[in-house]
């Protein structure tokens, strides 16, 4: 079943909307891990690839902004 995606109060859950947290449900992904390796360098270095935010983007998530 697809989720409905609805205004609340007032604000449509827009890409900007939920950038700026005027949306009134936002919850930011944090990644936990317990120590540094190549493994892991790897795979956040993949996550934050041009390639890795594509597949973010395609299951409807708002890909990482750039720093």
């Amino acid at each position: 079943m697809p989720v409905k995606v609805v205004a609340l109060e007032a604000i449509d859950p827009s890409d900007e909307a939920i950038r700026s947290r005027r949306y009134p449900i936002v919850r930011p992904l944090n990644l936990v891990y317990a120590r540094e390796s190549d493994s892991i360098n790897s795979f956040l270095a993949l996550a934050r690839s041009e390639d890795g935010q594509k597949v973010v983007k395609s299951l409807g998530f708002l890909p990482v902004e750039s720093r």
